[in-house]
Order: structure tokens, then C-alpha cells, then sequence
């Protein structure tokens, strides 16, 4: 077993040695992101994020699975990367259940409908007054059919519990339409357009 674990270890260094250069996922905005290269995650500030965590009340029930992939291959370059799935109920209905995914053999991390590991301090939006001056929150972006938007997670305790406060909102979809007006037009063909299952606001959930 020692040998298998020694082997395992030296096949991913030489992996990651490959990728040149190695770039901290914190200075990947910095500048162009550079084909080839590999966004690892030096400090280690995805892991803590990973889990399972469930938001249930009433009738309302939001579950979201978190793992990390480490050398994640996105067809230009490299990266540690957060990848999950949820499922969403609403009056005890479900509104989408994507967890079958996380056992998918997806060609790139990227397609699975929750993915990113940008790193927030306080000062980033959205606005954190109760986060620490060194506190990082984690930043994902989320992808359901032409519908697009963000999230962002906080690690916290809750009534004793280890829990993460998210807060998602949607930010464009590929209609450009507003919810008020139901329906769009394109190219003379009316169409419902797309919106995520889960509503904008923020949810506290319980780590499982």
C-alpha cells in the first residue's frame, strides 16, 4: 500500500511539473490567463468549502454538493477547481435535480452546473460587514440551460452547526429579457426565457 500511495504521488508531481508555469489561483485575474499554465490552489482555500449542505423550510428544500478537482483540464489550461450539483423543491415539488452529474464523466470540469474558485475578501462584492478583515469567501458561478448567475459562499457556524451563507443571484440570461415581461422575441419567434430554478436571495445551509 505504501508503494501504490509513493507511486500515486510521483505520477502527480510529474503531472503538475508538466504545466508550466504554476500560477496561485489568487493572481489568476491579475493578467491574461495563459494557455498551458496551471491556476493551482497554493493556500489550500478551496478545501474548506467542500462538503454537503442542505436548506430546508417548510415546503422549500435546497440541497448542494461541493467538491474540489485538483488539475482540472479546461482545454486551454489548468486549474484547482470547485466543481457541484443541487437539487431544488419548492411546495415539496422538484424544480431540478442535477446531483446524478457529480458521477459523470463530464469531458471538462467547467460543464458541470455549479463551477469556479474565485477567491473573495470583504471588500469584493457582494458586501460582507460581518466578515473578517483576512476572511475569504468563495465565488462560483452557476449555468441552467441559457440562465446564468453567481454565487457566493461564506463559511459560518449556525445555531452550533458548521454551515455556509450563500447568497446567489442571477445575472444575465441568453433571451436578455426581464422577468416582468414573460416572454421574448427573437427573430419574430416568441420564446419563455430562462431563468434559474433558484431564486436570488441569500440561504444559510446546514452542513451535512
Amino acid at each position: 500500500m505504501k508503494n501504490v500511495l509513493k507511486y500515486l504521488v510521483i505520477i502527480i508531481s510529474m503531472t503538475c511539473a508538466a504545466q508550466n508555469p504554476v500560477i496561485n489561483i489568487k493572481d489568476q485575474f491579475v493578467s491574461d490567463i495563459i494557455n498551458g499554465a496551471y491556476y493551482k490552489d497554493v493556500d489550500n482555500l478551496l478545501s474548506p468549502f467542500q462538503g454537503e449542505y442542505v436548506f430546508s423550510n417548510g415546503g422549500t428544500y435546497l440541497k448542494i454538493v461541493l467538491q474540489k478537482k485538483v488539475l482540472a483540464d479546461n482545454g486551454n489550461y489548468y486549474e484547482d477547481l470547485m466543481i457541484g450539483e443541487y437539487e431544488y423543491k419548492e411546495n415539496n415539488i422538484t424544480k431540478a435535480n442535477t446531483l446524478s452529474k457529480l458521477n459523470g464523466n463530464l469531458p471538462y470540469k467547467l460543464m458541470h452546473i455549479i463551477h469556479g474558485n474565485s477567491i473573495l475578501k470583504k471588500s469584493n462584492k457582494p458586501p460582507c460587514p460581518d466578515c473578517g478583515v483576512d476572511e475569504k469567501r468563495l465565488s462560483l458561478g452557476i449555468l441552467e440551460g441559457s440562465a446564468y448567475g453567481t454565487i457566493a459562499i461564506r463559511k459560518i457556524i449556525h445555531n452550533g452547526q458548521e454551515a455556509i451563507k450563500m447568497h446567489i443571484r442571477q445575472t444575465s440570461n441568453n433571451l436578455m429579457s426581464s422577468r416582468n415581461s414573460g416572454l421574448v422575441q427573437i427573430n419574430g419567434t416568441v420564446s419563455t426565457p430562462s431563468y434559474l430554478s433558484i431564486p436570488n436571495g441569500y440561504y444559510i445551509l446546514i452542513k451535512q
